[in-house]
């Protein structure tokens, strides 16, 4: 907590630069709206993810492929992620594109 304080006295903020945004003013005490603006950020996060679910687990899927190869770097595919046979030749196109494999030679 000391280091913290000692941080902050320097200039500098324990926020990332996506808390820099300024917030929607919902409360007239500035500390206490950025905190009520934090703390419904996830919830918002969470509602959006509601409300995509039922719209399939394909559409699921392809998002989180779509976030793994922009962010590799947490893995979030390492383990597991099942593919359809009606995405396995237009993934392998991204995938070789992009280097993540070899180019198949040509037949």
């Amino acid at each position: 907590m000391e280091m913290d304080a000692k941080f902050c006295c320097q200039g500098n903020a324990l926020q990332t630069s996506c808390f820099l945004i300024i917030p929607a003013r919902i409360l007239e005490d500035d500390d206490a709206n950025l905190v009520r603006n934090l703390v419904l950020r996830p919830q918002c996060i969470i509602n959006f993810a509601k409300m995509i679910w039922p719209v399939g687990d394909t559409w699921v899927r392809m998002l989180m492929v779509c976030i793994d190869f922009a962010i590799p770097k947490p893995k979030l595919l390492a383990s597991r992620c099942e593919v359809g046979i009606g995405a396995l030749g237009g993934l392998r196109e991204i995938i070789e594109d992009e280097r993540f494999i070899a180019s198949k030679p040509p037949p």
